[in-house]
């Protein structure tokens, strides 16, 4: 299951009932957690078609994204389940979002990888609105696979939020263009 290895249960907490910062950082990397039950990594056909079927998904619902991947348009004439780059992209990238997820309670790591992510796409020529729209993305292709809480779907745009805002300070420290808040 990768990171983030706990089962998916109803997550329901009282909204009303004000709790400190630091146990609503971990409530929410556990609601995370347990929605990616949707997109487990790992060995074997799921987790493999789970990276699969997003960037499938990605390159379907805006066509211009396949501009940033060498051999996107190769895949997309593809029957999905046939092996190609996307399938350990997929993992890395599904990789990547387990990790966030389960240390988006601590912030210093949450923070790291988020910058070191940015970095590795520092010679791709990303748009830096891409970085914002990402997880809408994300929470969207989850929604596909299987249905997502409201309190889910509210901890995705906290991380969303999050990353978008570690992605453009991580953009502007490297002098490439950036969005402003």
């Amino acid at each position: 299951m990768g990171l983030c290895a706990s089962s998916r249960r109803n997550n329901v907490i009282d909204i009303k009932r004000k709790i400190p910062d630091d146990e609503e950082k971990k409530l929410t990397s556990q609601i995370l957690c347990d929605s990616l039950s949707l997109a487990i990594v790992g060995n074997g056909e799921p987790p493999v078609e789970n990276g699969q079927e997003f960037y499938q998904f990605l390159f379907t619902i805006d066509p211009r994204l396949q501009s940033h991947f060498v051999g996107a348009d190769e895949f997309m004439g593809q029957d999905p389940k046939e092996p190609t780059k996307f399938a350990k992209q997929g993992q890395r990238l599904l990789m990547a979002i387990h990790t966030m997820a389960a240390s988006f309670d601590d912030s210093e790591a949450f923070d790291k990888t988020v910058s070191d992510l940015i970095k590795r796409h520092k010679d791709r020529h990303v748009d830096p609105a891409l970085w914002n729209k990402f997880f809408g993305w994300f929470v969207t292709f989850l929604k596909s696979k299987g249905e997502l809480t409201s309190i889910e779907e509210d901890a995705w745009k906290q991380l969303g939020i999050r990353f978008n805002t570690v992605a453009q300070a991580t953009l502007k420290t490297m002098g490439l263009p950036y969005e402003e808040d």
